[in-house]
Order: C-alpha cells, then structure tokens, then sequence
C-alpha cells in the first residue's frame, strides 16, 4: 500500500490536477467569451436595450424577436454554465497548488528532523 502513495506518484497527481484545472479554466473562459459575444450581437438585446414599445412592431417582426429571445436565454444560460465551469478550473487549480504546496512543506521539514 505505502508504493501507491510515493512522493513521486503525489508529484504526477498533483501536477495532473492543475493541467487538468488549467484546461477546464481555459475552456470554460473561451465559451464564456464566446456567450458574451452572442449576447452583445443578439436582436432581442439589442432591441431591449433601445427601450423601443412591443406594440409598434408587426407580426412578423414580433415573431423574429420571439425566436430571437430563445437564442438569448439559450445564450444567458451558457454564459452562466461557462462561469461555472471556468470557476471549477480555478478550484482544481488552487487544490492543485494547494497539494503541490504541502508536499514541498513535507519534503522541506524532512532533512530538519533527520539532522
């Protein structure tokens, strides 16, 4: 049991954590980005944040900005799974540091105690 949890393969866990959390970070940035852009080029944004009145469109402009307020709650959504996403990133790569941390701690106070 004590050569499953060797200083060495801590070293390769730890160091595979924050990769892994580097990962997610950048990915979960990249769609957030992505969403935002979205937002920002969507006609029911845009056209909310005119404060123009519902009642002077037509149908079909009515339908248009309908579909057009899906694709923006679709689009809220992901931007909200992205910061989510981007937040469990930074978690892996604080418990990464954080594991990395102690075992630089528990290698440095060896030699102490054996001299």
């Amino acid at each position: 049991m004590g050569a499953i949890f060797n200083r060495e393969t801590i070293k390769t866990v730890v160091a595979a954590i924050i990769l892994i959390g580097i990962v997610v970070f950048l990915f979960g940035l990249y769609q957030f980005i992505t969403a935002s852009q979205g937002i920002e080029n969507n006609y029911a944004y845009q056209f909310r944040s005119q404060n123009t009145s519902v009642q002077e469109m037509d149908q079909a402009t009515g339908r248009v900005l309908m579909i057009e307020d899906m694709k923006l709650r679709d689009l809220q959504r992901t931007r909200n799974e992205a910061a989510i996403i981007t937040g469990a990133g930074v978690i892996l790569i604080a418990g990464g540091w954080l594991g990395a941390d102690m075992l630089r701690g528990r290698m440095k106070a060896r030699p102490a105690n054996a001299s």
